[in-house]
């Protein structure tokens, strides 16, 4: 069976818990930077889709 009593010491440490958890300061990203392997193999696979796009297009006549 509960009390009254009980559940307001219940509701006190939960509340004292929630302050305390909201005292926290979250720890701030390290920015990193992308790999250059990275950086190259997205412009190598942009330009084989920008090539392919190409030649879907008739050629010019002249």
């Amino acid at each position: 069976s509960r009390s009254q009593h009980k559940n307001k010491t219940l509701v006190i440490e939960r509340f004292f818990k929630v302050i305390e958890e909201g005292l926290v300061v979250p720890k701030q990203r390290k920015p990193t930077k992308v790999p250059k392997q990275v950086k190259v193999k997205r412009l190598k696979t942009k330009r084989i889709a920008s090539e392919k796009k190409a030649n879907r297009k008739p050629p010019e006549i002249n």
